[in-house]
């Protein structure tokens, strides 16, 4: 996001800086918090194989009423 946020900003000198700041920042932590960015990459991935496979399996509800 930082880094779309350089490209949008490109034409404004204070937020190109900006965004460019926040994204070296980021590059430079990321290595130190992989372990803790490993558990919401995880939540995510088991969300997007839930939302795969559990789509698959749905039926079509019907017009008719329930009796």
């Amino acid at each position: 996001a930082s880094f779309a946020c350089v490209k949008l900003l490109w034409h404004d000198r204070i937020g190109r800086w900006s965004a460019l700041t926040a994204a070296v920042s980021i590059l430079a932590i990321a290595p130190f918090a992989a372990e803790f960015l490993l558990a919401p990459a995880l939540v995510a991935l088991a969300a997007l194989l839930y939302l795969m496979y559990s789509s698959r399996k749905k039926e079509l509800p019907t017009n008719e009423p329930f009796r």
